[in-house]
């Protein structure tokens, strides 16, 4: 699943933070209480998770957007404060196609784009270019609900987070959550194959169908009971008759029309009638061709604020880049800014007095792009209401055809058939026609049912037979998953590889790792031997526990760019030496980092990494690495919140 974080811009009230991300290795590093966990948990929290309620965040928090590529589109992700429950998604694709939705965190009744997405996760797989994975709500029953593995469920494999780095092994020990990531686990390594999953589907689809004609089955012998017809014989019987009544009613209509003509002076009335609604109908259509200009006008006004947000989004990241700056020659003329004579607290180029620009200012890009915001949803609302006001039009207009058409039929036949009289005759005859006519269709529609309700036994009975079929199929399709043990193997082998790389205490190359199908919890088994196996349960040491979390995740995003596994191209680890003091533990620090290097370099070249430590590892020449370094009182490294200064 090929996602790449671009850039974190984190508006605060009175300064706005822009925080370039490599396309491959960003190192974030410095003192505690700098905000470097911050950074992570902003882009987790950009990407639909909950937000830690520090008090800096608390005082000075206001909103976060994070710029991402998706697939194959270039995606904004823009989440207000701590109190947000929903994500403003804008996008466009290569073509320059692009929408901006409000995608709640939660799936509500009614999709937010297209039919199938509901939330943001529906939103983020629809942009991957990935159909959301299915799994069965209970492991038990057979025939439980499909639901759906949310993207949250993939980040525990993406997102090593520093709370739960040396207490939580991928959420495999929470009884809320343990299902969710031993499905991941099984779907990324091939147990819960794509073929499967459609076949799950499939027969979801077939029961639900199944069980939809098994009760208009029942509903139909009802009716027919209710109408007293035992059998298809009945019905034949009043068909036959009611036909020959109805032959009799024509015969006669038809006599009354051969001796008497109609006049005219109705057939005026309606000639009147006919030009006022043919009058009114190139009105209504005149209204309608309106309607649909309107609607093609706001939606390229829809794709020029989609692009202003865009430009706006790379001013604001140029803002901060260059709102720093040092100008030892003049960008215009070349000349020596030395010689310009400023007094402090002048600008060294336009000589404005740099006291007068008050903090509002650093906030004046968050106005304008709320602003565009509001603008997008004026628009989607305006679309919205003319779109409705399109449908009522479009009906509006058939309504008027459609009684145009019955007006000319009834000019025709008040013709035909008027005669003072005899028109209380004919009126009678064709009453009466007009009753055994539809009491015939009646009749023939009935007659129907006890063909439809043989058809549906048979289409239940085949639906039967192919739910039978695709239970056959999955039965087989498990039997066949010999690729997913030979990458579970695999895993194994490589887990085992890095933990011996970096060196972790205890682990040698004669031990082995087991990694249980069930629990998916790797035991780690010296010389082989099962019954002296532990695991990061029982590891002891928070140290240990923190390695065996980074080494485990390494492996597993290794295996899945070797086997293409649906896995997410992102790795953010917060403190992978958490309990582990660098100076004490100098061999582990740098073989933790040289195995993390080069894997970024070989296997994990496609990969983005995001890694957060107090002390910096320096990567060999040849791998792209953003270093940034957060201070508290280095005006050349400030720490994420520059003004804020607290707890």
């Amino acid at each position: 699943m090929n996602i790449h974080f671009t850039a974190l811009n984190v508006q605060f009230r009175q300064s706005l933070q822009h925080i370039n991300v490599s396309q491959h290795i960003t190192f974030v590093h410095g003192p505690i209480s700098t905000g470097k966990s911050t950074i992570a948990r902003l882009i987790d929290y950009c990407l639909g998770g909950g937000l830690q309620r520090t008090p800096a965040l608390n005082q000075e928090f206001v909103s976060a957007q994070l710029a991402v590529t998706i697939g194959e589109n270039e995606v904004l992700l823009e989440r207000e404060g701590l109190e947000s429950s929903s994500v403003r998604v804008t996008w466009r694709n290569k073509a320059g196609v692009g929408a901006a939705v409000l995608a709640p965190t939660e799936a509500g009744d009614a999709p937010v784009w297209g039919d199938a997405v509901f939330n943001l996760s529906d939103l983020l797989f629809f942009l991957a270019g990935v159909q959301p994975i299915k799994v069965r709500r209970s492991k038990r029953d057979p025939d439980s609900k499909l639901v759906r593995l949310s993207f949250r469920d993939l980040m525990w494999y993406c997102y090593l987070d520093q709370d739960h780095l040396d207490s939580s092994f991928f959420r495999l020990e929470d009884d809320s959550r343990k299902w969710k990531s031993r499905d991941v686990m099984r779907f990324v390594v091939g147990y819960y194959t794509e073929y499967m999953n459609e076949l799950e589907i499939e027969l979801e689809e077939k029961t639900d169908e199944r069980r939809a004609k098994e009760e208009a089955a029942t509903q139909i012998r009802a009716f027919l009971e209710e109408l007293g017809y035992g059998s298809a014989l009945d019905i034949g019987a009043q068909i036959k008759q009611t036909e020959a009544d109805l032959l009799d009613g024509r015969r006669v209509l038809q006599q009354l029309r051969e001796q008497h003509r109609a006049g005219t002076h109705f057939a005026d009335q309606l000639r009147d009638r006919l030009s006022k609604l043919a009058s009114q109908v190139e009105s209504e259509k005149q209204i309608l061709g309106d309607l649909e200009g309107r609607i093609s006008d706001q939606e390229q006004l829809r794709a020029e604020l989609v692009t202003s947000k865009f430009k706006l989004s790379r001013a604001q990241a140029a803002n901060v880049v260059l709102s720093g700056v040092e100008f030892e020659l003049c960008p215009s003329c070349g000349a020596p800014t030395a010689r310009l004579n400023r007094n402090e607290g002048e600008c060294i180029l336009c000589g404005t007095d740099t006291s007068t620009i008050v903090a509002e200012d650093a906030v004046r890009p968050e106005v304008l792009n709320r602003d565009l915001d509001t603008r997008i949803e004026d628009v989607e609302m305006s679309l919205k209401q003319h779109r409705r006001q399109l449908r009522g039009q479009e009906r509006r207009v058939a309504m008027l055809i459609d009684e145009k058409i019955a007006l000319d039929t009834r000019l025709s036949d008040e013709l035909a058939t008027y005669d003072s009289a005899f028109l209380a005759n004919a009126r009678d005859a064709e009453r009466h026609v007009g009753s055994l006519g539809e009491k015939l269709r009646n009749l023939q529609r009935i007659a129907r049912m006890p063909e439809a309700l043989d058809r549906l036994q048979k289409e239940i009975a085949s639906l039967i037979a192919r739910e039978r079929s695709i239970r056959a199929q999955i039965t087989a399709e498990k039997k066949k998953l010999s690729t997913a043990d030979s990458i579970v193997a695999e895993l194994e082998d490589t887990y085992l590889a890095i933990l011996l790389n970096v060196g972790v205490p205890g682990i040698e190359p004669s031990d082995r790792i087991a990694i249980d199908r069930r629990s998916w919890v790797p035991t780690i088994c010296p010389n082989g031997n099962k019954d002296l196996g532990y695991d990061f349960y029982s590891a002891g040491s928070g140290g240990k526990k923190t390695l065996l979390n980074v080494c485990y995740a390494l492996a597993v995003h290794k295996v899945a760019a070797a086997h293409e596994l649906p896995l997410p191209t992102f790795l953010i680890i917060d403190s992978p030496m958490k309990n582990i003091g660098k100076d004490v533990n100098k061999e582990t620090f740098l073989a933790l980092y040289d195995q993390l290097y080069a894997l970024a370099a070989a296997d994990l070249k496609d990969t983005q990494f995001l890694i957060i430590d107090n002390e910096f590892a320096p990567a060999p020449r040849g791998i792209e690495i953003e270093e940034r370094r957060l201070t508290l009182n280095d005006p050349k490294a400030p720490p994420l919140i520059p003004e804020y200064r607290g707890p």
